[in-house]
């Protein structure tokens, strides 16, 4: 259960414009790149606009809106503890304090380059010194596979244990961190179901009842699990299949719809690299 967070002399800060230099961040986007630089300041008391985070990456200012993004991390893009992950609610916004203690809220800006700006649940504004914070959760859900799949990546490529990763209904792709070569063969298994419409479930083998030509693989069923190679032709998977990987580059799994806006459930896939 995520503890609420109690405001505290120990806990919250306030940032001092002109007495810290701007804190470093990793953004972990919703797709699984991760961007990371120096936060940047405005002559005003925040990161403008608020529904975005500005960071200068290569000497060059780069704007990402909060809805690309899964996770703030300050904390050097460490693995966070396995009871944090499986912790994290469904949605919302989650602050994890680096003495352990996390809260749900709601993100609302950086100040200064060095102040999380943060709404508690009963309303209540709040600010953190970034140096006190591990990381801000934007989107748990994404934040789960983004951080599985980062774990998961050496695993896969070495052959020795099979990685899962899980396939929300909702996200055209998700990124599984397992870089495969063409021609590698993998064994891909999947679980569960997913809502391609209200009341309309599929496993992974998809609902051979609905076709359409303008999915991303046309001659599959609609709520299948399929896959694409980097930005490479996608291609279909099903409930399991051994597959000899179509290109080099980084694996992506999706569902086989064009509207994602009313799906809901996700698909639990499993891969191992065949020897």
């Amino acid at each position: 259960m995520v503890r609420r967070l109690i405001m505290s002399a120990a806990l919250v800060a306030l940032a001092v414009p002109g007495l810290l230099g701007n804190e470093r961040a990793t953004l972990i986007l919703t797709d699984g790149a991760r961007k990371t630089g120096e936060i940047v300041s405005r002559p005003v008391d925040e990161n403008v606009p608020s529904n975005s985070v500005t960071l200068l990456e290569n000497g060059r200012e780069e704007t990402y809106a909060t809805s690309q993004i899964a996770v703030i991390d300050f904390a050097g893009g460490q693995m966070p503890a396995a009871g944090e992950l499986n912790n994290l609610p469904q949605g919302g916004n989650v602050l994890a304090l680096r003495n352990g203690v996390t809260g749900a809220g709601t993100y609302v800006n950086i100040a200064a380059g060095s102040t999380i700006v943060w709404r508690a649940e009963a309303g209540a504004e709040q600010r953190y010194a970034i140096r006190d914070v591990n990381r801000v959760y934007l989107n748990p859900q994404s934040a789960r596979v983004a951080y599985n799949a980062g774990a998961n990546a050496a695993v896969a490529t070495s052959g020795t244990n099979p990685s899962t990763v899980q396939v929300p209904g909702t996200q055209a792709w998700t990124d599984t961190g397992i870089d495969v070569r063409q021609g590698e063969r993998f064994a891909i298994s999947a679980t569960g179901e997913v809502a391609f419409a209200p009341g309309r479930l599929s496993n992974a083998g998809g609902d051979p009842a609905v076709t359409n030509p303008a999915f991303p693989v046309s001659n599959w069923p609609v709520g299948a699990l399929i896959a694409k190679i980097g930005a490479t032709k996608a291609f279909g998977v099903g409930a399991a299949q051994t597959i000899a990987m179509p290109a080099t580059g980084r694996l992506m799994l999706g569902v086989n719809d064009t509207i994602l806006t009313d799906n809901s459930g996700a698909f639990q896939v499993t891969i191992t690299l065949v020897q």
